[in-house]
């Protein structure tokens, strides 16, 4: 019985420690998340100030941070703006 227990044990220390090996992966994946969302935080940010060189009005019409993004991949060039359905973009539910 002693000896079954001390492997009983000896397996539940050996779990332990595996476990805790997914935990340190996990806090590495959430510290990659947190770098992630700074890096997009900060491209976001600075995509405005550059594309304002090329559109400036497009700043006066978008506020919001997403929607810029998105309507400057679906724009590219702002020769195509009036050509282009932003409709999904900028739609608003009630």
């Amino acid at each position: 019985m002693s000896l079954g227990l001390s492997h009983g044990l000896a397996g539940y220390k050996l779990k332990f420690s595996s476990d805790e090996k997914v935990e340190t992966i996990v806090i590495k994946a959430i510290g990659k998340l947190d770098d992630l969302d700074e890096e997009l935080n900060t491209y976001s940010t600075g995509l405005p100030e550059l594309y304002n060189l090329h559109f400036p009005e497009l700043a006066k019409i978008v506020h919001d941070k997403i929607q810029y993004v998105k309507a400057v991949k679906l724009m590219g060039n702002r020769i195509n703006a009036p050509k282009l359905d932003f409709s999904e973009i900028f739609y608003v539910s009630n």
